[in-house]
Formats: structure tokens, C-alpha cells, sequence
């Protein structure tokens, strides 16, 4: 009998599913962050992301070819976080390292410290097995009081820099970073303009 059991149990273990892989897009803190050389005179506030539906889900969604209609659900590659907070917390924490101010998303911004809000509408999020990246957005800045805005349109396209998942996340996370330094560069001339081929649109109306 317990031989019996011991062989159900060999049998359950090799028909158990892989152990699943968790992915995050925040990407690695710098080794020696540079000092403050200035006082912020304004916060950062990254509002909720909004991304296309067919992506909202835990699962990787991957495409075999950039032509075809058909995606697929990596059920075993999955996101260490819900996607859409994924995407704010990276933009929200590279933004205000780039401007030099605080990110105040989660929290109450001090009474004498305006406030700068960002909304993103991702509107595509492509990974294309082991050719690339795509990453298409909206977004939209005003000061908290309602002062001015504009409304932006980023297009980019990162190769992948070799096979399988981590490196099709890998690419997807430099995009996230570009998606990031476009929207400090364009906030505040203090940020450097990002020089990248993967930049294929940067305009705003």
C-alpha cells in the first residue's frame, strides 16, 4: 500500500505544473544617487495608468510575430504586481529621480509645495517574442491648479537584446525608463532630452 501511494505521489509530482516566474518593470536603483543640488519647488503626482484591457490581466501577452492577430497567455510568466500599477509605480519613481523633486503619488502633498499632476493612457503594450518591445501612449501634465497643460504622444520600439521572456521584460522596462525620461524632459528642462532610436514619437499638441 505505501508503495502504491509513494507511486501516485511520483506520478502527481511529474505532472505538476512548472513553478511559475514573477516579472516586475521597476527598474534597478542607481548605485550612488546624486545629491540634491536644489530645493524642489513642486511635487510629482503619476495618477492611476489606465492600459488597453486585452494586457490587464496577470498573465504575460505575447505575440509570436508583430503580424499577427492572435496573442498569446503566458501562464506561467506572470506579473509581479497588477500591470497598470507596475507601469505607474516605474514611471512615478524614475520622473521624479530625473526632475529632482518628490513623488508624492501615494501621499499628501505639503500645503505650501504645488503639485504637478500626470495622467498616462497606455495604448498599446506589445511583446513580441524575441524581436522586441512596443510601447504607445498619451499623456497630459498641468500644474494642480489648473494652470496650463499640454497633451503628448509617445511611440516607442525597443529590440530585444536576446531570447525568451526576461529579455522581451527586459525590453519592455528600458521602454517604461524612455516612456519616463520623455515625460520629465518635456516637464522640466532641468531633465535631459532622451537620444534614443527607440524614441520612434515624441510630439505634443
Amino acid at each position: 500500500m505505501r508503495l502504491a501511494s509513494l507511486g501516485i505521489a511520483v506520478l502527481l509530482g511529474a505532472c505538476a505544473a512548472p513553478p511559475s516566474a514573477y516579472y516586475s518593470l521597476s527598474g534597478p536603483l542607481p548605485a550612488e544617487p546624486s545629491p540634491s543640488v536644489r530645493a524642489a519647488d513642486y511635487g510629482v503626482r503619476m495618477e492611476a495608468v489606465r492600459i488597453p484591457a486585452e494586457v490587464d490581466r496577470p498573465q504575460l501577452v505575447v505575440r509570436r510575430d508583430a503580424a499577427d492577430a492572435d496573442v498569446a497567455l503566458l501562464n506561467e510568466s506572470l506579473w509581479a504586481a497588477p500591470l497598470a500599477d507596475q507601469i505607474r509605480a516605474a514611471l512615478a519613481a524614475r520622473v521624479s529621480r530625473a526632475l529632482d523633486v518628490p513623488d508624492l503619488s501615494l501621499m499628501a502633498a505639503p500645503k505650501d509645495l504645488p503639485l504637478r499632476e500626470v495622467a498616462v493612457q497606455v495604448t498599446r503594450f506589445d511583446l513580441v517574442f524575441n524581436q522586441y518591445a512596443g510601447l504607445e501612449a498619451n499623456w497630459a501634465e498641468g500644474r494642480h491648479a489648473g494652470s496650463g497643460a499640454q497633451l503628448c504622444r509617445v511611440v516607442l520600439r525597443v529590440p530585444t537584446a536576446g531570447q525568451g521572456v526576461a529579455a522581451l521584460v527586459e525590453a519592455q522596462r528600458t521602454a517604461v525608463a524612455l516612456l519616463a525620461d520623455v515625460i520629465a524632459a518635456r516637464m522640466d528642462p532641468v531633465a535631459p532630452t532622451p537620444d534614443d532610436p527607440a524614441i520612434l514619437r515624441d510630439s505634443c499638441t
